[in-house]
């Protein structure tokens, strides 16, 4: 979520470092509000992805979004960067307050993990605050978008899978049932302390 100056009566950028584990967990490493111009912006992105470098950067594809994607691209075409739409079309999340809600399972299930930091309750509070008159949303927004794009992403591989099942299956066999891409295993490790 990026934001276009260092003016406190605006809105905070915000950035949020996910990891996709093999079990399909994701665990929040790393959260971070920022204010910044758009120049500081383009090189906190830089510093930031030479730090950590992530296999993937995630932006909102909106205003200071587009244009930061596409300084970042033009100085280094293989930077991992993936602009995201706020709006889909054909998908029914196009707010703010319904992609919070398309992502509420993934937390009601557990299948998502903080590693302990000093962003932890900001973080925590700004979710627990969305809806009741909260004036930031931006870890709100960098969540339910990131999320909502690994949501989408195993979605995609599991009806792959179908498709590849059922073309396989010739044409005596049935189609497998589907299994909900979402389903939560019974039981999540809790995750060491860093």
């Amino acid at each position: 979520d990026t934001a276009l100056t260092q003016d406190i009566a605006n809105d905070y950028g915000g950035c949020l470092e996910l990891i996709l584990m093999s079990t399909g967990e994701i665990v929040i490493s790393h959260a971070e509000l920022f204010r910044l111009d758009f120049p500081a912006l383009v090189q906190y992105t830089q510093v930031l992805y030479a730090a950590r470098r992530p296999h993937l950067i995630l932006v909102e594809d909106a205003s200071s979004g587009k244009s930061l994607c596409q300084t970042l691209l033009a100085s280094n075409p293989m930077l991992p960067l993936l602009p995201v739409a706020v709006k889909r079309e054909g998908v029914a999340v196009n707010s703010k307050v319904a992609r919070a809600m398309a992502v509420s399972p993934f937390v009601r299930n557990r299948r998502c993990r903080l590693v302990r930091g000093d962003w932890n309750r900001a973080f925590v509070n700004q979710l627990a605050g969305f809806k009741k008159g909260s004036k930031h949303d931006e870890y709100v927004d960098c969540f339910s978008q990131a999320l909502l794009w690994f949501v989408e992403q195993e979605m995609a591989q599991h009806e792959n899978r179908l498709l590849t099942a059922a073309g396989n299956s010739g044409n005596n066999e049935s189609t497998p049932e589907p299994v909900s891409a979402l389903e939560a295993p019974e039981f999540w490790g809790e995750l060491p302390n860093p």
